[in-house]
Order: C-alpha cells, then structure tokens, then sequence
C-alpha cells in the first residue's frame, strides 16, 4: 500500500536593500516582509521506493540551491536518494536573490549569498523531513479540470499562432491560447482523513510587481493559503501545494496601466493576487469534492535523474520535422533586454534603436540552418568571460564603461578579478521523472511555453504509455525559457530567452524518451553522455561575497 506524508517550513530569508529575483529590476528591493515565505512538500512510499516534491515560494530553482538542500539531508536515513527528491518553485518574482553559483543570476544583487542559500535550503530540507516523518498509509488519485475563463491569457499570441498545431487566436481571445486544465493530486488517510493535495497548472507568478518593495508570496502561494486556513471537513494540518505547469507564455495581467513601470497588470496587486488564487482554490475544492476521480493509483512509484549537456546537443529527426538539427552555445536574444508587456526589459526604451540593429545583424547572416536564427545575440552566457554581446564585442572589452550602471560595474570589477571561462549561466542541466502508477511528472529547469509543454506532454505519455503526464516547471535548476522552433521565429522576448536555439524543445522531447527508457529499466545505467554540472571556480565566489558593499551579518531566517 502506498504511504503519504506532507512537510510545510518557513524559508523567509531576509535583508534589507536585498534585490528580489524575477523582475530583473535593480530598483526592486525588499526594504520589508511584506508575506512568509515557505516551502510544502509531499512524500510517497512504496516499499523501499519514495518520491519527493517539494515546492519553494521562489522564483526558480538554482542547482546549487538543490545540491545544498541534499546536502541538508541525511538521505540514507530518510530512505531516499537524489534521482527521488524533486524541487521545484512557484516562481514568484519578490523574492529572495543570491543563492546561485552561477553569475548572470548574481548580477543584480551583485554578489553570491551564502547565508541565503543555506536559508533557503534549510526551509526546505526541513519541509521534507517533516513530510516524511508524518508518512502515514493513504489513498491516492488525480483528478482534472478547467479553471475558469478571465484568469490566464497568453502574453505572447503572435508567437502561439505560429504553431502549426493551433487555432490561431486574436489580442482580444488570447484567453483560449493557455492550458487551463489544473491536475489535483488528491491525498487522503486509509481511513479518508484529507491530508493534502497537490496541483499543477501553468500561470507565471507576476501578479505583484518591481514597484513593491517587500518580500511577497505571488498567487500560487496566496492560494495554499486560502485552502490551508479552510481546508476539507476533517482535515487536520492539511497541506495544499499550487505548483507550477508550463507557464512561459501565460499571465494573468491584462489592464495597460500607463502610469507604472510595469505597464500591464491587474487592477490592484494584491487584490488581483487574492482572485487569481481564488480561481484555482475553487477549482481544486470542486476537484477535490467530484465524485469519480480521473485516475486511481495504488503502486507503481518510480524515479529516475540526468544531468544532460544541452549545448551542441543532437536531436531525434522525428522532433525537427525531420532535420538533422542540433541546440547551439546558450545566447541570451536581444528580446530579452526588451522584456515584455508586464516586465519591460532594461532597454525597453531603446526598442526603436533594437529594432535597428536586428535589421542590420539579420541582414548580415541569413543562413537558416543556424540553430540561432533569427535571434539576435544579446550575450553569450556560454562562455563566460570569453563571450561577447551583441555577437561582436567582447565582454572584457566593456571594462571602461563600468561607470554606466553598477551592473556593469561590478561585471567590470568581476573579470578584472580573474573571474574565469566558466559558463555564467548553467549548460549541464538536469532532467528527472517521476511515475507514479498512470501518472507521469516531468521536472524540467526552464520555463516552456503552452504548447512546448503540451508536445513535451504528450512525447512524455508515449514514451511511457501512461494515460496522464504533467510537466512540471522551474525543478532543480533554471536555465531560460523553452519555446517550440515555430514560436523561436517570432523572437519575442520568450524566443530571447531560449538559450539553447530552435531546436531548444526537441532536444527536451528527445532526453524524455531517453530518459523514460531509463526508468523502465528501473535501474540508472550509465552513459557517457551523462556529465555531472562542472565544478564552480572558488574564488570567484568568494569575491562576490566582498565585494557587495552589505553586511552580511544583517540576515534572519525564522524557523518556521
């Protein structure tokens, strides 16, 4: 029989000026705490085999966060290993920064936190060993349904309609260009006692905007709230876990506000925050209450973990529409430097001078086989301190203009500090399922788009001949977006993101159907093709921790 137990810990870390991650805006700073933040997490056992998902109220995962975190646990003790735990975030944009071993993510808070991440892992560890300590035998299904219409829309319309698998929507029906099915996992006792619940659904988090200046839960966290303070009859210490799905293209924002930063949003932050965290409460209560439920599962768990090599990776031809096609170096598009219609990118106000140049680098290179094509490099991650922006001038060679922001600034004192070749953002990336019986869970460190994520689904329930799959975003580290090779072409801000070129989304589809191959062995065979993530360069850390200009001594993490 399966046994089940759910964990919830605080992991508010705090300091004041601490710059928030996900707006990517130096002027968003948590001057307060404004919500707690915290971390929920399920646990299933059968026999000697446990899953663990956990989900943090940030706005992605880090690999360092998740290495810190198994390192927090006595995994032997607990009976579990790390192909078992998966950490996935909510991705909430006013929370806490610092806690990679990656420089892009340090750049606006300019510096690596120590203290926030072990914060942050502690809260999280705790959560799973509480999960665990309260495993008790239980009854486990899934259940779908619809959201209701007037919550998500799709920020990138134009995009989607480049799919060949869609019905083509407008601005104003961009509402029907989203996934609103929510799955529930539902978690009662032997004897029927509520003990938690667990859904998915894609929404990105962006509900509370740069212009706070407070530590904030977004939606996601607002919901397991509501559903945790008015939980089911009979539940005692019920947990309820609103995770996220393939959320690249969808947001809740709809109203141009032309008197914020930030120009599209809802009527009212948090009073927005509070509907669209109603909207999914009350689809998971009448989930939760149906009569029949979609799927029964009474055994079947299993795990499996890649660390994949994403750059210069081949791709199955039944992926590329039968291409031999490649992923490329990781680039950042100039897309992104622009941002979007609720997030304006910091050069949002030189779109017309973007606008110039792509013309002109595009109407320099037009060969289509490049796996890039038509993005524009703003910067190439990849290769560290040995790439270059705009795909022409050295980063090393930006050292004199240090003085235009403190950004640039501290990428100048970086690399004259020997900051070395290592790649500033992650390449070597992890892939992990879970099976439960009829139930597939993908986690995924990036943000795919809706239909990214409907075809990742669907390669995921083939491969695995299983009836239901969920892809689960922003799990065990984060590297950018992940947009099918259609909506790579509208180079939107989404397409800028997608690090890895075109073909970004087959490669995903094809390390899936490896991968599945690999968990129904049920044993972890290995491969040359399975690095581990390289080693971080030691004192280009410890530099960052120097050079902030903040006193370290000034965090707290509450125990929760």
């Amino acid at each position: 029989m399966l046994h089940a137990g759910f964990g919830r810990a605080d992991i508010t870390v705090y300091e004041p000026g601490l710059v928030m991650l996900g707006w990517a805006e130096p002027t968003n700073t948590s001057d307060s705490v404004g919500d707690d933040l915290a971390c929920r997490a399920v646990v299933l056992r059968e026999g000697t085999e446990t899953l663990v998902f956990a989900c943090a109220e940030l706005a992605f995962i880090t690999g360092a966060l998740r290495d810190r975190v198994l390192e927090h646990l006595d995994l032997d003790a607990l009976g579990l290993c790390a192909r078992s735990v998966m950490v996935t975030a909510t991705h909430n944009h006013s929370g806490p920064s610092g806690y990679s071993h990656h420089f892009l993510y340090n750049l606006l808070e300019q510096g690596f936190r120590q203290e926030v991440l072990d914060g942050l892992a502690s809260g999280i560890a705790e959560s799973i060993r509480r999960a665990v300590d309260s495993l008790e035998p239980a009854l486990v299904d899934v259940r779908t349904g619809d959201i209701p219409t007037g919550v998500a829309w799709n920020r990138a319309w134009r995009a989607y309609n480049r799919n060949e698998d869609v019905a083509p929507v407008t601005e104003q029906t961009a509402g029907r260009a989203v996934d609103r099915t929510l799955t529930l996992l539902r978690v009662t006792s032997a004897a029927g006692r509520p003990l938690g619940a667990v859904s998915w659904l894609g929404l990105h988090g962006t509900t509370v905007h740069a212009d706070h200046q407070a530590l904030r839960h977004d939606h996601k966290g607002a919901a397991s709230r509501q559903w945790e303070e008015a939980p089911p009859e009979g539940a005692e210490g019920f947990v309820a876990i609103f995770a996220q799905g393939p959320a690249g293209d969808v947001t809740a924002n709809f109203r141009w506000d032309a008197t914020r930063k930030r120009s599209v949003c809802r009527d009212d932050d948090l009073r927005g925050r509070a509907e669209v965290a109603e909207a999914q409460v009350a689809t998971a209560r009448r989930l939760w209450s149906a009569a029949e439920p979609l799927l029964t599962i009474e055994s079947g768990l299993s795990s499996a973990l890649r660390h994949i090599a994403l750059e210069d990776r081949e791709v199955d031809p039944a992926f590329s529409r039968g291409l031999t096609a490649r992923t490329t170096e990781a680039v950042i598009g100039l897309a992104m430097a622009l941002g979007t219609d609720e997030g304006p990118g910091p050069y949002h106000r030189t779109s017309w001078l973007a606008a110039s140049l792509r013309r002109l680098l595009l109407a320099r290179r037009g060969d289509s086989a490049d796996g890039h094509w038509p993005k524009v490099t703003f910067l190439e991650v990849g290769r560290g301190a040995r790439g270059r922006m705009l795909g022409l001038i050295p980063v090393r060679a930006l050292a004199p203009f240090g003085f235009i922001d403190s950004t640039v600034g501290f990428a100048r004192d970086a690399l004259a500090r020997g900051l070395g070749d290592a790649p500033w953002a992650p390449t070597i990336l992890p892939l992990q399922i879970f099976r439960i019986g009829p139930l597939a869970i993908a986690g995924l460190p990036c943000e795919p788009t809706t239909v990214a994520g409907r075809r990742m689904a669907a390669t995921l329930q083939q491969s695995l001949e299983v009836p239901h799959a969920v892809i689960a975003a922003y799990a065990n580290d984060y590297a950018g977006y992940c947009v099918t090779a259609e909506e790579f072409d509208e180079q939107r801000y989404e397409g800028g993101c997608t690090w890895f070129g075109r073909w970004t989304c087959a490669a995903w589809r094809t390390e899936l159907t490896r991968l599945s191959d690999e968990l129904g062995t049920r044993v972890a065979r290995p491969s040359p093709d399975r690095p581990r993530p390289a080693p971080h360069e030691v004192e280009a850390l410890r530099f960052r921790s120097r050079q902030t200009g903040r006193s370290l001594g000034l965090f707290s993490r509450r125990a929760g």
